[in-house]
């Protein structure tokens, strides 16, 4: 029995070794025998050492096997024993052995701070994924739902970790949880690749992944491959929400501006289908270094709203709810006679203070330390800073035209809407420092006609006004690129509508399309809009609170002017603040702003 018993494992055996022969493509010699299977190569490279390992395991292992006894001794038995396991040693010495790529990614700088830094063959993070039998089968329009996990790599920075989750899912049993620690550095970045990259079903447009925020407005970006091997990176926007899920999405625009930018391979401006998820990326904005965690789940093809997880390409995301008490600062400005003022409000304790004097359109730093304002009148026809205390206000602008500032996403630069030009016509102008002259922001390599422009967090913006480039006959909110480049997005087409604060995908407009002034939602890629205050009462200048989860307006509701909070879905709609001063006979255009 015993004899029959090892003829039966020697069997097995040798049928184990050719199949491993056959997925690493060896040759050995046995004897005066030679044994050999091609293999293709992927990458037109395969690993020599870990290839030599395996080769020597193999040929031991298939002489250990042929030892020509009828019952195997203990000293052979012996031998067998070490031989195979050498040979599965060598097996998963060169199946963990890091694949050679033709591509050498580089990272994706900031327009004023980042240089680019090279990101080599990165270091491979080993995470067991869950049996595949357990495995659910992903919803159709699914890239990642991160339940069978996968191997994903870090980049040459080593600030961070990505590991698979049950800590926070938003659906299933796992989720990836990305933890960083970013010191005070350049390349205050970090780079998680999917190894081997994920397929990308269909031609998409846009991609939407769900995360779980810390507030920390880093950028999280997605590196995308196509079938020319070209890497071109796209942003899912800055982590503003905090302690809740939110969808985030990226539009495949090649022609955006940073963060979107080309990392690796031929450039040739477009994605050529069918394309891959090639890695995942955290950036840093701040100038100090921070850490925290976030949580990643149910990446998909198309926009996705709050209330189903199946793509959607033209329905407005439903914001999260308020949960707890309000808190954070709302700027607004007051008419006291012929004066305006800028008043700051403590949300979460009702006190008020003035900040500046003749001042309206005050907007806040999204750090809540420095506003921005329209200053008008008293000779402060000018745009303005100061700090949200009052102190130290500077003037930053040179044209008295110049109205209705706004921060870019990294708070490096405004843009603003001015008559400055000889011609008297309201232009949307970009200005980069403080006392610069301005650049009038270019649309199909002509001048932006308009007024109250938002700058978006796709690094896009947002204004009103009509298509001059083409016949100038089709108006309300329009979204161009920051920088002339990408093609225009129609968002809403009544000529008054004014952009009034952005949110994530979601961009907040005040529209009299109704009959009165409403606010609404819109997606920032453009599709359906939704009414959130619904009411015969004057409603504008919505504005959200730095959560996400509320937003603020002025209203005339009960027949007084009054700053006025709801939830983020348009829900309970309760008085904040009386104003009894009002807001001036141009209420329509005011801007209110929340920051923390």
């Amino acid at each position: 029995m015993k004899t029959y018993k090892h003829l039966h494992i020697m069997i097995i055996l040798q049928l184990l070794i050719l199949l491993v022969m056959a997925l690493s493509g060896c040759a050995v010699n046995v004897g005066d025998k030679s044994i050999s299977i091609a293999h293709k190569k992927e990458n037109g490279n395969t690993s020599t050492q870990g290839g030599a390992a395996l080769q020597t395991a193999v040929a031991a292992t298939l002489t250990a096997v042929s030892i020509p006894t009828a019952t195997p001794t203990f000293s052979a038995e012996k031998q067998l024993q070490t031989a195979v396991a050498a040979t599965l040693t060598a097996v998963a010495a060169q199946q963990s052995t890091p694949e050679t790529s033709s591509i050498t990614p580089t990272a994706s700088p900031t327009p004023s701070s980042k240089s680019a830094v090279a990101t080599p063959k990165p270091t491979k993070i080993k995470t067991k994924a869950p049996p595949a039998a357990s495995t659910p089968i992903p919803k159709p329009g699914f890239v990642l739902d991160f339940e069978n996990f996968g191997i994903w790599k870090r980049g040459v920075q080593p600030y961070g970790n990505m590991t698979v989750t049950q800590e926070k899912v938003h659906e299933g049993e796992n989720a990836a949880k990305l933890t960083y620690d970013f010191p005070k550095v350049n390349d205050d970045f970090v780079v998680f690749l999917k190894k081997p990259p994920a397929p990308i079903p269909d031609n998409p447009v846009d991609l939407t992944i769900w995360v779980y925020g810390d507030g920390s407005k880093h950028f999280l970006n997605v590196w995308v491959i196509d079938n020319q091997k070209e890497v071109r990176q796209f942003t899912f926007g800055q982590i503003n929400h905090k302690d809740t899920w939110q969808p985030m999405t990226a539009h495949l625009d090649t022609t955006a501006n940073w963060p979107q930018d080309h990392i690796s391979g031929p450039d040739n401006g477009k994605l050529d289908y069918p394309i891959r998820l090639y890695a995942l990326v955290l950036d840093s904005i701040s100038n100090q270094p921070t850490n925290g965690a976030i949580y990643l789940d149910q990446l998909i093809v198309g926009t996705s709203s709050a209330n189903e997880d199946t793509p959607q390409a033209t329905t407005t995301t439903t914001p999260t709810v308020a949960s707890g008490p309000l808190s954070g600062h709302i700027a607004y400005a007051v008419a006291t006679g012929e004066t305006t003022n800028i008043i700051i409000l403590d949300v979460a304790t009702g006190d008020t203070w003035t900040a500046f004097t003749y001042g309206r359109h005050p907007e806040i730093r999204n750090d809540g330390s420095l506003i921005i304002l329209d200053g008008i009148g008293n000779g402060k026809n000018n745009l303005f800073t100061v700090h949200i205390d009052g102190s130290n206000p500077q003037q930053i602008s040179n044209h008295t035209e110049d109205s209705y500032p706004n921060w870019s996403p990294d708070n490096a630069r405004i843009v603003y809407y001015s008559a400055l030009f000889g011609d008297h016509k309201n232009r949307i102008y970009i200005q980069y420092d403080i006392g610069q002259e301005p650049l009038p922001l270019k649309v199909k390599g002509m001048d932006a006609f308009g007024r109250f422009p938002i700058w978006l967090p796709n690094w896009r913006i947002a204004y009103s006004g009509c298509n001059y480039w083409i016949s100038g006959a089709d108006c309300g909110i329009w979204s161009v690129g920051s920088d002339g480049s990408g093609d225009p997005i129609h968002l809403t087409t009544t000529p008054s509508d004014i952009s009034t604060d952005v949110y994530g995908n979601n961009l907040l407009y005040a529209s009299e399309s109704s009959g009165n002034w409403e606010l609404y939602l819109i997606p920032i890629t453009g599709g359906v809009s939704h009414n959130l205050t619904n009411n015969t009462a004057q409603d504008v200048a919505g504005t959200f609170s730095p959560d996400g989860h509320s937003i603020a307006f002025i209203s005339s509701r009960g027949g007084t002017w009054a700053i006025w909070v709801m939830n983020a879905d348009g829900s309970n709609p309760r008085k904040l603040k009386d104003v009894p001063e009002g807001f001036g006979d141009e209420w329509q255009i005011s801007h209110i702003s929340w920051s923390p």
